[in-house]
């Protein structure tokens, strides 16, 4: 994957908003599924098709450009343009040169553009935003999930951070089990007194 330049992120369990990229992707595919599917919903498999090659051939918002041509550097041929005299390449090492700058610029254009759009968004989320910061060494509750019970505690702990991993994500010990170590998203902490 690094040869590619692909990181990959680990998220914390529970937690859509730490993969918000791919969390808000997998909601839009949702939404055209459940638009194109019939009514039983038991041909979701056979609309995926169409529905990546719309995507992937579509502009977007954020980068200005389509996905085909940030990987391909040209635009995606739909069925529905018309056929274009075919062009011999007579020098191929002068196409693939062409080919790499676009798409060097392309990607420039992409993530300049990718930039504007997070610090907008940026904007919009801290100005309702009100996280609660912690130190090392700090005594935490943890939120618990899943459970329904009127008269159950809500949070389980106290666990100390023992590491901040970045300004949401910290990494909790259970001081009773030292091996019990694990990285959790600042919403679901409170402070213990």
């Amino acid at each position: 994957m690094s040869l590619c330049g692909v990181c990959h992120i680990f998220t914390t369990p529970y937690n859509p908003k730490s993969n918000g990229v791919c969390e808000r992707f997998n909601a839009s595919m949702c939404d055209v599924l459940s638009a194109t599917c019939n009514t039983k919903r038991n041909d979701w498999d056979k609309q995926l098709s169409k529905i990546t090659f719309a995507y992937n051939s579509s502009r977007h918002v954020t980068t200005k450009l389509t996905p085909f041509e940030l990987i391909y550097g040209r635009l995606c041929k739909l069925p529905f343009d018309l056929p274009q005299r075919t062009t011999t390449v007579t020098e191929p090492h002068l196409y693939v040169k062409q080919l790499n700058e676009y798409l060097q610029m392309a990607k420039q254009i992409a993530r300049s553009n990718i930039k504007i759009s997070q610090e907008k968004s940026k904007q919009r989320y801290d100005a309702n935003r009100m996280n609660e910061t912690y130190i090392i060494g700090d005594f935490v509750y943890l939120k618990r999930l899943g459970l329904n019970y009127k008269l159950a505690s809500q949070y389980n702990g106290p666990y100390q951070i023992i590491q901040q991993l970045n300004e949401s994500i910290y990494r909790l010990q259970n001081p009773n089990e030292l091996n019990e170590i694990f990285n959790v998203h600042t919403s679901r902490l409170r402070r213990c007194y």
